[in-house]
């Protein structure tokens, strides 16, 4: 059975477009910019991305091109204001190999993939040497030997605040910027959440249990989707107290929820802010 799926912007601009097949995507899926700019071409083969994925910015500029034939390639995708975003392996449709994960131009993390279930690097290398066919990343992980800076976690000497501070206070003068709870507890239809894999139940708690740890601000940045529409981000920006107790308990917590999303979670340099990536 052959559906075809359309949404739109709150102008009343379209969205997107596309077919389902038996509930599947399938064949050209188009995206479009507020502006009516063509956005994103993605082509599918019954829920398969096969082929040229393509992405323009709001003045119609191809900004990125990903060779996936049969669903295997690496996927990027890039903000129009910050440039790219996520490098994504596949393997045959499935994620399978290294995914880079990036935040206003800066590499924050690198994960790694087998069949869709997220593994440790340690895990991911012993079973590319069971399976010589899985994406191997020798040169990158020799740059890292060689370059510092492109490790997942940049330590500074205690009190040099500046260079933790210098990405959030970026990101919380971006367009797209607002108080998480309020952002959170003002739609309910459509919904809004931080992070894709959680409610917005639980996104509140969340939000509510950073504020009760301490935290002097937390601010939703990145928000994905227009008001009118489901909303999400993956991104949360939260304002340190200078209290030593509350800064421990808040850095803390939130370091288990990087550790489970596959970040480094940050150490306390006398940073006024602290950017938690749930995605």
């Amino acid at each position: 059975m052959i559906r075809e799926q359309r949404s739109f912007h709150e102008n009343g601009t379209l969205r997107a477009d596309g077919n389902l097949v038996n509930g599947s995507p399938h064949g050209l899926h188009r995206e479009w910019h507020s502006n009516g700019v063509l956005a994103k071409e993605t082509p599918y083969a019954y829920g398969l991305i096969d082929g040229t994925v393509r992405q323009w910015n709001a003045e119609g500029e191809l900004i990125a091109e990903s060779e996936l034939p049969g669903g295997t390639g690496v996927l990027r995708s890039f903000y129009p204001e910050q440039g790219l975003n996520d490098e994504m392996t596949f393997v045959k449709g499935k994620l399978t190999g290294r995914q880079r994960c990036h935040c206003g131009g800066e590499l924050m993390a690198t994960v790694y993939w087998l069949e869709n279930e997220k593994v440790s690097k340690k895990r991911y290398l012993e079973a590319c040497k069971q399976n010589p066919n899985l994406p191997r990343y020798e040169d990158e992980l020799r740059t890292r030997a060689k370059n510092p800076m492109l490790k997942k976690t940049v330590k500074f000497p205690s009190g040099l605040s500046q260079p933790r501070d210098e990405l959030p206070l970026k990101l919380l003068k971006g367009p797209r910027v607002r108080e998480a709870l309020s952002w959170l507890e003002e739609s309910r239809q459509p919904s809004r959440s931080v992070s894709e894999a959680t409610g917005q139940d639980e996104s509140i708690r969340l939000v509510k249990k950073l504020y009760g740890l301490g935290a002097v601000a937390v601010h939703a940045v990145e928000i994905d989707g227009e008001p009118a529409e489901e909303q999400n981000t993956g991104r949360i920006v939260i304002e340190l107290s200078q209290d030593q107790e509350k800064r421990r308990e808040l850095l803390k917590f939130c370091g288990k929820l990087a550790r489970k999303e596959g970040f480094d979670p940050d150490p306390d340099v006398g940073q006024r802010y602290m950017l938690l990536m749930l995605d």
